[in-house]
Order: structure tokens, then C-alpha cells, then sequence
């Protein structure tokens, strides 16, 4: 390593009380004469025999303190000459910090710590970290191919927003220093790693990595009690299993084994085998879930889903609370909990939805983990490996139970994707493994469930290219996007163009936001903003100039005639997706959310005799579609494609056969559910629910 840019060099530093020294002055040019000149790294410290004084060059504690307002920010500029290029290589950025920094090399964010990635950098800005000194002193090592990719030669800038963690605060740091390195490999040794270090030197390592632990039973249900043994094959006379019964992963203080466990309850066990001189063994989890009695005879003509959280805590939105997941199809037409699990899974599951997010009857969003609670893609009931899918409770505004799933058999009919499905009946079990509450019985019923794909971009849903930081030139940056039109997601706010306010959902707003994919932003902004200015402008209706372009027609007509035939009060302007080809138009759909639809009872859609009661979607007179409804080529293909639509798949009696093929999967559960949560049907059976659906 070779420190090119040393602690102590010449700064200019300056301590902000507005906003007015904002029009960047990270970037090379700004004029910083009026600053205070001194040598980095720049802080203070009031406490006596300070670990950070040895690198503190330029104290500032008056500056920043002794006002009546304690100041938390500091900027600092650090001028430098670069002669060649070739003696920078594989740079870094080596700092220590106290309590949180940006920093910019020549005008580009490189690197930030102690500060959220999605806040803006302001002259009052705090850090979220409060460090110790003990932390401080060991300097970060920072690689990050922004720091190579803009060192230039000739003059160049560092420039750093330091901050603190409050204005009380005794002390504080900046010291930087930027290092390049000359790599060498040594490919002859093979080393496992604890931790990994891209582009720092590896620890010593380990020669090998203990096996992993093996079980004498996998996942199951159980009746009867039985011995579980655990052995670690080729382990020293030294080595141990360490293991926990509470989910969590085992560690060195975890319980040891020393005998075959008995099992008597439902428990989650994960093993993991320890040798000295090795890497940990990777980590192994089975779990084993007991039955009581008045299981034995419960049966369902559809798939059978447990989910048991084992005592982790309420389910929420903001956070994924970790279950195991069983599921038994039908053997010879009934599905039983008492037959072995075809699938059993880790998972992350969390309340999903807006005015649904209230039910008792949960929605969620499961989130499959491997052994390190990553992603991992998992193939359930059969459908494509995924990570991400949705577990949807049809409640009180469904009592068909199969609104979502008619509508997608309506899409993927016409050749447009939209979420596979399966039916299944859910159990849930709450309750920790060291009480008998956990044993699974028939007061666990859950009720009637859609299995659906979450909306994704993939290969298997929507089929666009997935975008990464480096796709910001052309013809990479022109696409894939996913976004959708709704309520904004979580905390992350949305983004207006083209004369419509949207969601980032893939890149997602945190990535799609960081400073080097800043291109893949404003592609997309300037995109919909021509979109929109075609649509109004004087030619919008030439298939040249005009707004044709811009969009894939017959996914726009099709999205819109399925929204409509279904009366969904919520489309167009909530729970829709589109998204842009890569060098290609805005593509509608896959459509998702119809339980306010097909005479639902909302009310909203009540009268399918009316395009709009005036309290939902007014399909003909909605931002974007309202203009286009006026050109009569569009409006055109729209009567062509539906008359094409009712004279086949959409016919009435293609359909009613769509509705009663959905309705025979469905019957059975539906008895079970209406018990279980009271949500009356039309006429008070699944069969009348089933006639005024098709009256409607």
C-alpha cells in the first residue's frame, strides 16, 4: 500500500450555520478561499488523554461548540495533484471518522458511513451513529470503484461532510487518506474466511471448514415422541455440535450435545459443528412439529400450508418475523398433516396491504431464507423457484374466495403474465416450543388461502432485464423498470412524470437513488416527461411523432378491458404495475388486486351496468388513458380487441366454465373458512355466492 494522500496534508475547512455554501461546494471549482486553511484530520476532543488526539491536526472545538448553537457539521476540502495515474491503482478511501461522513471526490459521491443512504447531506446535518473512541481510532478502509473511475490527472478535490452525533457531543473526527495498492494472489493455498474482505488483505484463515451436522430424522410431523441423534461425520476427538431450540443460530455458547435429544413438542433445532482449527460448520436446520389427536382425520381436498413462528413476536409490516413453513398436497385426492411434508422452508414473514392490513385474517408477504436468512428461491405447490411471494387471505370483501385468481386466468389466457396461484388452507401455530401450546391442533385453523406470485422482475414473471449499477449508458439504461402507481411504499417516496406520480419498485427507490446510478434516474424522468409531452402535444395522435411510441398498445388495451369487465374500483390508480422495456415502450401490467371487483361488496361495483358510481376508478377519465380514449385509432383497437375478447375466451359461457372449475377447487375450504371467519356469502352458501357472481 502506498498512502498517495497522507494524514496532515493541506485542507481547507469551514463550519456551516445555513444552507448558503450548499450550491456545491463538494465540487472542484467552488471558490473555498474564505475558509479556514489548516492540516487534516480535523476534530476535537475534550476529554484528557484522548485516543483521538495523535490524529487531530486542526481542532476545531471552537468552531463547533462554542456558539449558541452547537454546530453537528463541518466541511472540509482537500486539494491534490495527481502526475500519473498508473501509480494510484486500485485506490481507496482510508479513514477514521467520528460520528458519521459523505464524501466526494472531484463533485461524485464516493462513500458514506454513520448517515441514512436516502438523506440529503444539509448544513445541519447529524450522524445516526454515536462511536467510541476505541471504534474510531481503527481507520475504515473504504474500496469503491467510483474513487478509481474519478481520480484525474491533474488538480483534484476530497471533499468530506463531516458530522456529529448531537452538538453535545465531546468529541469529533475527520482524518482521510487515500491508499493505493498493488494486489497479489496467492491461488496454491486455499483458505475458509469467517468474514469477508473484498479489496483488503485476507485474514490468516482456516485450513478447512467443519462437516455439516447430520440429522437421523428430517423435518416432519410427528404423534408419537421419538430421539432425535445428531453426528458431525469426520469431526476430531475435539470437536463438538452446538445447537439451539429457539431458532436462532447456533453459536459456541449454544447448548451442547452430548446425547440423543428427545422430542416431545413441536421445536425448531439448528446444529452446527465446531473443530478446532476449522471454520465453523455450516449451519443445519430441521424442525419437527407434533400433532395432537384431533388432527389425525383432518383432511382438505387442497394443498395444506402450517405456519409456525415458534414465539417470535407479533406479525407487523415493517418487519419479517421468522416462521417454517410446512406444506402437504393431496395424495390421492386429500391433503393430510399426518403424510410427510413435501416442502419445509425458513421464511420471513410480515403483514402485507393497505386497508387490508388490519384483518385478522392475515395477508402476508413470505420471504423464503436460506441458513443465513438470505434469499433463497424455493419452488412452492410446483410454481417457479422464488424468493418473494404473497400469501392472500380473500376476507370480507371476496366471499367467492376467487376474485384474484378469475382475474388471473383472464390475463394469462390472453397471453399476458400474471400471477400463478394455488388454493391452500392455512394453519397457524404462535406459540414457543418450550410450552405444549405449540402442538398443532385443529383450534390452529387459519382458514381458505390464495398462493400467489409476488410481482417481480424475473424470467418466470415479468421477463425484463434486472438492472444493476454499472447499466448507465445506452441501450442498458433504457431498461427494465417495474414501477407501479399507488400509495407510496413505506417511507420511500415516489416520483412524478409524465403528468403521474409512481413507485420505484425494481430498482428499488434506495438503489435507483444512490449517486452512480443517477443516470438510470433521469432516463426514466425524462422518459415519461416525453411521454407525457407527446400525449399533449399538437401531433400527439401521428403514430410517428405522437404518443404511440411511447406505449405496447395492446398490453394497455388489455390491462384496461380486464379492469373494466371486472368493474375493479381500485384500477389504474391503485396496486398497478407497468414497466419499461429495455429499448422498448411502457408495457400495463401484470395486473394484480381484484377482491374490490366483480361485485364485490364494496359497493363501489355493484352495478355493472355503469363505467363509474363516482367513489372508484373512472375508467375513461384517468390521467394518461382519459387522452387517449380520444384518439380514435386507440378507441378503435380497444372495440376490436373486446369484441374479439366476447366472441371467444371472454364469451359468457367461457367464463361461467372459468368460474365453476375455480368454484370446485374452492367449495370444500370455503365450508371451513365461513366457520372459522364469519364472512357471509350471497344467499348464504358457496353455490348461491357462486350464482350472484354469474348474475352480476
Amino acid at each position: 500500500s502506498t498512502n498517495f494522500l497522507q494524514l496532515g496534508v493541506a485542507s481547507r475547512f469551514f463550519v456551516p450555520t445555513n444552507n448558503a455554501a450548499s450550491n456545491k461546494w463538494w465540487f472542484a471549482g467552488f471558490d473555498d478561499s474564505t475558509w479556514t486553511a489548516g492540516p487534516t484530520g480535523v476534530g476535537f476532543d475534550r476529554a484528557a488523554n484522548s485516543l483521538l488526539a495523535p490524529f487531530i491536526k486542526s481542532d476545531v472545538g471552537l468552531s463547533m461548540t462554542n456558539g449558541v448553537t452547537k454546530r453537528t457539521s463541518l466541511y472540509v476540502r482537500i486539494p491534490f495533484d495527481i502526475a500519473d495515474l498508473g501509480k494510484v491503482s486500485n485506490a481507496s478511501l482510508q479513514i477514521r471518522w467520528d460520528d458519521g461522513f459523505v464524501a466526494y471526490l472531484n463533485g461524485v459521491e464516493i462513500a458514506r458511513r454513520g448517515f441514512l443512504p436516502t438523506s440529503a447531506a444539509l448544513f445541519n446535518s447529524a450522524a445516526n451513529l454515536n462511536r467510541s473512541n476505541d471504534q474510531v481510532i481503527i481507520p475504515d478502509s473504504i474500496f469503491s470503484g467510483l474513487i478509481s473511475q474519478n481520480l484525474k490527472v491533474g488538480p483534484n478535490i476530497l471533499a468530506i461532510h463531516g458530522m456529529n452525533n448531537s452538538g453535545a457531543n465531546a468529541d469529533f473526527l475527520i482524518a482521510p487518506e487515500l491508499v493505493s495498492r498493488n494486489i497479489e494472489y496467492n491461488v496454491d493455498e486455499e483458505r475458509y474466511f469467517v468474514n469477508p474482505t473484498p479489496a483488503s488483505a485476507n485474514a490468516s484463515g482456516f485450513t478447512g471448514q467443519a462437516d455439516e451436522v447430520v440429522f437421523s430424522t428430517n423435518s416432519t410431523t410427528f404423534l408419537s415422541n421419538f430421539e432425535l441423534t445428531l453426528t458431525a461425520p469426520g469431526a476430531s476427538a475435539l470437536g463438538e455440535i452446538r445447537y439451539t431450540i429457539d431458532g436462532k443460530a447456533p453459536a459456541t455458547n449454544s447448548l451442547l450435545y452430548t446425547s440423543p435429544v428427545k422430542i416431545t413438542n413441536s421445536i425448531p433445532i439448528r446444529a452446527r459443528a465446531y473443530d478446532p482449527g476449522l471454520l465453523a460448520g455450516p449451519v443445519h436446520s430441521e424442525t419437527y412439529v407434533k400433532l395432537g389427536a384431533s388432527m389425525v382425520n383432518t383432511s382438505s381436498d387442497v394443498p395444506l400450508i402450517l405456519v409456525h413462528s415458534f414465539g417470535g413476536g407479533s406479525f407487523a409490516q415493517d418487519v419479517q418475523k421468522s416462521a417454517v413453513i410446512f406444506i402437504h398436497k393431496p395424495v390421492n385426492g386429500r391433503a393430510s398433516f399426518t403424510n410427510a411434508p413435501d416442502q419445509v422452508f425458513r421464511a420471513g414473514l410480515k403483514i402485507r396491504g393497505s386497508s387490508t392490513s388490519g384483518n385478522p385474517k392475515y395477508n402476508w408477504a413470505v420471504h423464503c431464507w436460506d441458513e443465513d436468512n438470505l434469499a433463497t428461491n424455493v419452488p412452492i405447490l410446483d410454481m417457479p423457484g422464488d424468493n418473494e411471494w404473497v400469501f392472500h387471505a380473500p376476507y370480507n370483501f371476496d366471499p367467492s374466495l376467487f376474485h384474484n385468481p378469475l382475474a388471473s386466468d383472464m390475463s394469462n389466457e390472453i397471453g399476458r403474465y400474471a400471477s400463478r396461484y394455488r388454493f391452500a388452507e392455512v394453519y397457524l401455530n404462535e406459540n414457543a416450543a418450550s410450552t405444549t401450546n405449540a402442538t398443532v391442533n385443529t383450534k390452529d385453523y387459519f382458514g381458505f388461502y390464495n398462493i400467489l406470485e409476488r410481482i417481480t422482475v424475473d424470467p418466470q414473471r415479468v421477463n425484463i432485464p434486472k438492472l444493476t449499477d454499472a447499466d448507465v449508458n445506452l441501450p442498458e439504461v433504457t431498461g427494465g423498470y417495474l414501477l407501479s402507481i399507488d400509495r407510496t411504499i413505506g417511507s420511500d417516496p415516489g416520483f412524478s412524470a409524465g403528468g403521474q406520480s409512481m413507485n420505484y419498485l425494481e430498482p428499488k427507490y434506495l438503489d435507483i437513488t444512490q449517486p452512480q446510478r443517477d443516470p438510470q434516474e433521469q432516463y426514466l424522468t425524462k422518459y415519461f416527461n416525453a411521454f407525457g409531452a407527446a400525449l399533449g402535444s399538437k401531433s400527439w395522435t401521428n403514430p410517428v411523432t405522437g404518443y404511440l411510441p411511447f406505449i405496447n398498445r395492446p398490453a394497455w388495451v388489455d390491462h384496461h378491458i380486464i379492469n373494466v369487465i371486472s368493474f375493479n374500483v381500485d384500477a389504474l390508480r391503485l396496486s398497478t404495475y407497468f414497466y419499461k422495456e429495455r429499448s422498448g415502450p411502457i408495457v400495463f401490467g401484470p395486473i394484480w388486486d381484484f377482491d374490490r371487483a366483480f361485485g364485490s361488496t364494496d359497493g363501489r361495483d355493484a352495478n355493472p351496468l355503469v363505467w363509474s358510481d363516482g367513489g372508484g376508478t373512472d375508467f375513461f377519465n384517468y390521467p394518461w388513458w382519459d387522452r387517449m380514449f380520444q384518439d380514435p385509432a386507440f378507441f378503435q383497437a380497444y372495440i376490436d380487441r373486446f369484441q374479439e375478447l366476447r366472441e371467444g375466451i371472454y364469451s359468457t359461457p367461457t367464463l361461467f366454465g372459468l368460474m365453476d372449475r375455480l368454484n370446485s377447487q374452492v367449495k370444500e375450504s370455503a365450508a371451513r373458512d365461513l366457520v372459522q371467519w364469519g364472512q357471509g356469502k350471497r344467499g348464504g352458501t358457496q353455490d348461491s355466492e357462486l350464482a350472484f357472481f354469474k348474475n352480476w
